[in-house]
């Protein structure tokens, strides 16, 4: 959708970005991604940002994403105003 965002370094290698899809009708972030390293640091929050502001400014009234308890991304998506809405269980069927 016209509101993912990427980054790119001086030689325009992708270093980050947010991937939002269309969803049965709902945006939906596919992905957030971005180099490792200390310099990133920040970076995604800053492309998540971006992302909202642009979605917000196109009419978007709400974005879908889904993130698991453990990930320490979690409390940056709360955050920015991400609200748990669902939630789900999968069985691994041997």
């Amino acid at each position: 959708m016209p509101c993912s965002t990427l980054a790119v370094d001086e030689t325009d290698r992708v270093i980050a970005g947010v991937i939002v899809t269309n969803r049965d009708g709902l945006p939906w972030i596919a992905t957030v991604f971005r180099q490792p390293g200390p310099c990133y640091v920040g970076l995604g929050a800053a492309l998540l940002r971006r992302m909202l502001a642009d979605a917000a400014a196109s009419g978007l009234t709400e974005i879908g994403l889904v993130v698991s308890d453990a990930n320490p991304a979690r409390h940056l998506y709360e955050k920015l105003g991400f609200q748990l809405t669902s939630t789900s269980l999968t069985v691994l069927v041997p």
